[in-house]
């Protein structure tokens, strides 16, 4: 594993960072305050839409088993274009929104290749309610990219 990536024990709060939040709902939030990609930055991870530009990190980062398991079809080729065309499908969909994960160094806390994606999908408002996909590379699975990008959408 990647000694630059932090483990899970660095994002474990998250529980109690979320009751609280999810406690002081008072109010359905407008659509357009969900419906778009900001840039959100935690510990160890950055998000930022998703765009066709991401291609070629996800291609690099991809073995078969990310392929394989993918939801929503995935890139119809192992290349940097299908993957390219496949962002553009996604970010196609209704009531979705995708984000491209990047881990920042901890040193300068500038960041590095794109090591997956997460979207916010079936986003439907006045629920409350949004359903959370993720798809990460090899080199950040077992990490704590995952709950870290899970944490920034449920606490934005």
């Amino acid at each position: 594993m990647d000694k630059s990536v932090p483990s899970f024990k660095k994002v474990c709060s998250c529980t109690l960072i979320l009751q609280q939040k999810c406690a002081n709902i008072n109010a359905v939030p407008d659509a357009t305050d969900w419906l778009f990609a900001p840039t959100l930055s935690g510990q160890t991870i950055s998000l930022e839409g998703l765009e066709p530009h991401h291609a070629s990190d996800l291609y690099a980062g991809a073995d078969e088993q990310t392929l394989q398991f993918l939801a929503r079809g995935g890139p119809t080729a192992p290349t940097p274009e299908a993957w390219a065309a496949y962002i553009v499908a996604l970010n196609d969909l209704p009531n979705r929104v995708n984000f491209a994960i990047r881990i920042k160094d901890a040193g300068s806390g500038t960041v590095g290749p794109v090591v997956g994606r997460i979207s916010y999908s079936e986003v439907k408002v006045n629920d409350l309610w949004a359903e959370i996909g993720t798809m990460l590379l090899p080199a950040a699975q077992g990490t704590s990219v995952n709950p870290e990008a899970k944490l920034l959408l449920m606490t934005r």
